[in-house]
C-alpha cells in the first residue's frame, strides 16, 4: 500500500516492534479481521458493500505487510 511506502524510520521501528511477541494478538486480531472480510466480500450484494470491504482488505493487507516486511 502505498502509504505504507514512505515511513520514517520512527514510524518503521514502531511497526517493527509490532513483530514482537507481546503484539501477537493484535495482529491475530487484524488477520483474522482480515478474513472475515475476505469472507464477507464473497456474500456482499451491493456495489457499496462491496466497495467498503475491497478497501477495508487493501488496509488490513497494508498494515500486516509492513508489519512483516524486513
Amino acid at each position: 500500500m502505498a502509504l505504507f511506502n514512505r515511513l520514517t524510520p520512527q514510524q518503521r521501528q514502531a511497526f517493527d516492534r509490532l513483530r514482537a511477541p507481546e503484539w501477537a494478538p493484535l495482529v491475530d486480531l487484524l488477520t483474522a479481521t482480515l478474513v472475515e472480510a475476505q469472507d464477507h466480500l464473497l456474500t456482499a450484494d451491493t456495489p457499496v458493500g462491496v466497495h467498503r470491504l475491497q478497501g477495508k482488505i487493501t488496509v488490513l493487507k497494508g498494515i500486516l505487510g509492513a508489519i512483516s516486511a524486513h
